[in-house]
């Protein structure tokens, strides 16, 4: 007499169809893991790309203005931002304040001008000057601390006087 154990047919295709479905489910984990990668390795890419054209564009500008607004440019256009706006450090290091540089990308200059003019002037010494609010390092939320004449200031003062939104 055979001393095999025989396994019924039923007994073996479901053995088959369990590994089945285990292979199936580590080549799909592993298919996302290299679509993951790849994903992560193109946006670094573009990353690197987007720092050699504002490099580029730093080395080409005549003035430290035109680098900035080509710089502002270039990532506004590579984030899809329809509005940015440059900004200068000032201040001390305790202290520091932001003050508009002037430059601004406005995909639409008719839709988001009045953002522009809300908070910017010609003249530098009429800029709003801007200082933070939150000490956070993981965020720092700047407010206006001298916000246009148009605009509302809150009363309260332990509130910032003046956030400026823009839609």
């Amino acid at each position: 007499m055979d001393q095999t154990t025989k396994i019924s047919p039923v007994t073996e295709v479901m053995r088959l169809q369990r590994r089945l479905e285990r292979e199936r489910r580590a080549r799909q984990e592993s298919e996302n893991i290299a679509e993951h990668a790849l994903s992560e390795l193109y946006a670094r890419q573009c990353e690197v790309e987007l720092l050699e054209r504002i490099a580029a564009a730093a080395n080409e500008a005549g003035t430290i203005d035109k680098a900035l607004k080509a710089a502002l440019d270039l990532i506004c256009r590579h984030t899809n931002w329809p509005v940015g706006h440059a900004f200068l450090r000032g201040g001390t290091p305790a202290f520091p304040t932001l003050s508009s540089a002037g430059h601004w990308h406005l995909s639409d200059v008719e839709k988001y001008a009045s953002c522009c003019k809300a908070t910017c002037s010609p003249n530098p010494a009429q800029r709003p000057t801007w200082k933070p609010f939150s000490r956070s390092k993981a965020l720092k939320t700047w407010f206006c601390k001298k916000p246009p004449k148009k605009l509302k200031r809150n009363s309260s003062k332990n509130k910032p006087k003046q956030t400026i939104v823009c839609s």
